[in-house]
């Protein structure tokens, strides 16, 4: 079955070229699968299962939840909560860039808000510019920008 779906999705791929379709998504099956629709130069080749595997690598190397987007092979922007540990300290105090060799780009910050029933809720506003005597409070969260192995030694490190 992984046989068919295979041939008829390159055959599906191959005819939507042909009509010269601008956008054409993909998924792929396998990395040989990936490998063939590369050769079309599509718009997105989709890998779902390697994505999730991926993530799932990220939470049991990070131990933490976190949302990461991969710009390529080796660099990420990450999202993640901030550790116990840094909340309290100032922005410039964090070191990130110096230690870690990691961008901070953004902080997002909880705020409890009560909604029309009364019932309060933590809602995350993005801070893209942040003084630094801004201070990191709990349940915010850090967007920064860096290698994979150096995530993994800020995480290691802490």
């Amino acid at each position: 079955a992984i046989g068919e779906n295979f041939g008829a999705s390159i055959r599906v791929v191959a005819l939507l070229k042909q009509k010269k379709v601008p956008r054409i998504f993909a998924r792929a099956i396998d990395a040989v699968h990936k490998a063939v629709l590369e050769a079309f130069d599509l718009e997105r080749i989709l890998t779902p299962e390697e994505d999730a595997a991926r993530s799932l690598v990220q939470l049991l190397d990070f131990g933490t939840n976190m949302e990461g987007f991969r710009i390529d092979q080796d660099y990420y922007v990450v999202k993640f909560t901030v550790p116990e540990k840094f909340v309290g300290y100032f922005v410039n105090e964090l070191n990130l860039d110096e230690e870690f060799h990691l961008k901070m780009i953004g902080l997002k910050r909880a705020n409890k808000i009560t909604n029309c029933l009364g019932i309060s809720l933590t809602e995350l506003h993005v801070k893209n510019e942040l003084p630094g005597n801004e201070k990191v409070e709990e349940g915010d969260e850090l967007v920064c920008y860096g290698r994979y192995r150096d995530f993994q030694a800020f995480w290691k490190a802490i």
